[in-house]
């Protein structure tokens, strides 16, 4: 799909849309369908299927997120609707306990969801970093992470505002590189099996989260998968 330089501005322009979704939430689907094609072409270049698949699997769980949240957010109406049509004051309580359960619940699933969302975005965004050597794409990712363990007390909101920022850097700073262009000679072959030999002194990668992993590792010491 497309070059390299193609490929990192659709995925840049996707992040820089994403950052600016928190205006309008139209711009967001755009940036994230721009930001999937961009990753993907991509993960193409770089031999490493992991790195869009990683990106799948936390859109997935984004979606399912937006689906509990538009849920919630309709059980809630109805319960308050339903506590403003009686002037039972125990009637009323208990329609307020009962929604209050609903948001404490629904808070502590959302919260959950979008942990393993930006956990997956993560392992997506350190293959990337592993195959380009662009460190924004760490900081991104461990901005991402802390955010969404901090949603829950809105402030985690801001820094992954300012995570989709350094992403779009990132993307923006590619550079296809003499380390980018060495996977297309005799070290590609650790893409093709994970359990092939490379150059001597080189790496294998593992197939699940793209990680540098030494020669003759079993074990992923970044994800725990096995090689």
């Amino acid at each position: 799909m497309g070059n390299f330089e193609t490929n990192k501005i659709l995925a840049a322009i996707g992040a820089l849309l994403l950052f600016l979704s928190f205006t309008n939430g139209v711009i967001g689907v755009v940036g994230l369908v721009l930001l999937f094609f961009g990753v993907k072409g991509l993960a193409e270049h770089y031999r490493n299927e992991a790195i869009v698949k990683n990106l799948v699997t936390g859109v997935i769980f984004g979606i399912i997120g937006f689906i509990v949240l538009a849920i919630g957010g309709v059980v809630l109406g109805s319960i308050f609707s339903i506590s403003t049509l009686t002037s039972n004051v125990a009637a009323v309580l208990g329609s307020v306990l009962i929604g209050l359960v609903v948001l404490a619940f629904g808070l502590v699933v959302l919260t959950i969801l979008m942990l393993l969302m930006v956990r997956s975005f993560r392992k997506s965004l350190n293959a990337l970093e592993n195959h380009s050597g662009e460190h924004l794409f760490h900081t991104a990712g461990t901005l991402l992470w802390i955010g969404a363990i901090l949603t829950i007390i809105g402030v985690g909101l801001i820094l992954i505002w300012i995570a989709f920022l350094i992403l779009a850097i990132a993307f923006f700073s590619l550079k296809e590189t003499s380390r980018t262009q060495s996977y297309y000679g005799t070290s590609t072959s650790t893409y093709q099996s994970s359990s092939t030999s490379t150059a001597s002194g080189g790496s294998n990668f593992c197939p699940n989260c793209g990680t540098s992993v030494s020669l003759g590792a079993t074990f992923c010491a970044h994800c725990g998968k096995q090689i």
